[in-house]
């Protein structure tokens, strides 16, 4: 029998493939080795160890989402950017439940979501200053994951309206913004 050719990218793409079918806590690595195609003992040549395959599919995940946003922000300025943006994360978290979950495994020290970048090129087309530029972004961070995680864990689960709550709340943290004043 000829020797199946895998690679780190082929291993992290199996693994958030499994995941989303599976579920984040379902995930093993012999399941993922069958799937493959090949012995458990193969995915270590390309992982130290299952943590290390973790963060690989962590940092899958963010950048995934990092392009979601890149995305939903092209071509908007402003309070509309800003508006799509937490959109669009939404639909990624519901879309991708159990990716989704691992996008907050690493801390930003590991190479974990930098929410500053998230949104600093529409957050630029205001009047703040740096500390409030810096609370701002922790706000709408905190607004728009909390939303998701509490709606992921089932608390809006008989509520009717949770699109329009979604819109409402972005609406109404992004109104405190003042749009910076252009030179001519």
């Amino acid at each position: 029998m000829a020797q199946k050719r895998i690679s780190k990218d082929i291993i992290v793409h199996g693994a958030t493939e499994m995941i989303e079918e599976m579920g984040y806590g379902n995930f093993s690595l012999h399941e993922l080795a069958y799937r493959l195609g090949v012995k458990p003992s193969s995915l270590y040549n390309h992982m130290k160890n299952l943590e290390d395959l973790k963060k690989a599919i962590s940092l899958c995940a963010i950048e995934q989402l990092q392009n979601v946003v890149h995305t939903a922000g092209e071509g908007k300025e402003g309070k509309e950017a800003l508006v799509s943006i937490a959109i669009a994360i939404r639909k990624f978290a519901k879309t991708n439940p159990e990716l989704f979950k691992t996008v907050f495994i690493l801390s930003a020290n590991e190479g974990g979501m930098e929410l500053e970048r998230l949104i600093d090129k529409p957050l630029a087309e205001f009047t703040l200053a740096p500390n409030d530029a810096k609370h701002f972004i922790r706000a709408y961070s905190a607004a728009v994951f909390g939303y998701i995680q509490l709606e992921n864990l089932g608390y809006f689960k008989n509520a009717t309206g949770t699109d329009a709550s979604f819109i409402a709340m972005v609406a109404l943290l992004v109104a405190s913004l003042t749009p910076a004043k252009k030179v001519n």
